[in-house]
């Protein structure tokens, strides 16, 4: 009866041993397994940004063996750029359209494909700056890898022109009577160069409130017609009319090379009248007008 027993307990004890070794063997071949389809699986993405302000985005198999990727359409990448407000001011796909077909590419093990995003031509309206790049795969399998980076766009000149415009300002020489009244001398000032430069440089030397109504240039832009009222009166003695018409000639022959002569005429067309030089007749470049009687 013991010897029996002691069969039965054997033989049970058997069975469990062998029981616990099948689990454990199991379990083993089942983490294996796991980790040989993680390796098996894996695709990477990646972007990369040029010395010359390219970008190109990778996709590469990492693993041993083939892997499939599927596109709903004919867009394979897309790409947003974002401002420091984490704002998008561009979206690859916002103004294109793509082929609605399903298709799919296959990456054998350790194979990649890169993907030129061709920045300086897609971002020739977005003005100059620092901003996030990011980038993905449309491939469903690789819809959590989305990458970014930091991107510093240089412009365009197309950019820079679509952005407002800076103030634009230009230095002139101009002429003014010098500190005893005797003479006129020259002088920079900034101007306007987008602004009218007659009407500009007249306001500028102008210091006896002498009123001009308007101007026109004839022969080719050879001569210029001021058109004058009646407050050239406010010109005080023949000094101060000569050094008035010095500022003037001497302003405007500077910076219109093309001029040779300068003709002060009133609203009528007749000659402007000065109180103590009279009529005034025309002006050319050749005489010297920098010092007065």
């Amino acid at each position: 009866m013991k010897k029996m027993l002691w069969s039965l307990l054997t033989v049970f004890m058997l069975l469990i041993l062998a029981s616990c070794g099948t689990n454990d063997n199991d379990e083993n071949n089942s983490t294996t397994g796991s980790e040989q389809q993680e390796t098996e699986s894996k695709v990477s993405t990646q972007l990369n940004v040029e010395a010359n302000g390219e970008a190109v985005f990778l996709i590469k198999n990492e693993s041993n063996k083939e892997s499939t990727l599927s596109f709903t359409s004919g867009q394979e990448v897309e790409y947003q750029l974002l401002d420091q407000d984490k704002t998008v001011v561009y979206t690859y796909s916002a103004n294109k359209s793509f082929t609605q077909a399903i298709q799919e590419k296959k990456l054998q093990p350790n194979e990649e494909i890169t993907f030129e995003l061709d920045l300086e031509n897609e971002l020739v309206d977005v003005p100059a700056g620092k901003y996030t790049l990011v980038a993905w795969s449309l491939a469903p399998e690789l819809s959590d890898q989305k990458v970014e980076t930091t991107y510093e766009w240089a412009g365009t000149e197309k950019a820079e022109e679509s952005a407002p415009p800076a103030e634009e300002i230009s230095k002139v020489t101009l002429y003014r009577e010098d500190d005893n009244a005797e003479f006129v001398e020259p002088y920079d000032v900034e101007i306007d160069p987008s602004g009218d430069m007659v009407k500009q440089i007249f306001e500028e030397i102008d210091t006896t409130k002498v009123g001009l109504l308007d101007y026109r240039f004839e022969n080719d832009d050879k001569k210029l017609v001021l058109v004058m009222d009646k407050t050239t009166e406010n010109v005080q003695g023949t000094a101060g009319e000569y050094l008035f018409i010095g500022k003037v000639l001497h302003s405007y022959f500077e910076n219109f090379p093309k001029l040779e002569e300068i003709d002060f005429v009133q609203q009528d067309g007749s000659p402007a009248v000065l109180p103590h030089m009279g009529a005034v007749s025309t002006f050319t470049r050749d005489e010297q007008y920098t010092k007065p009687n």
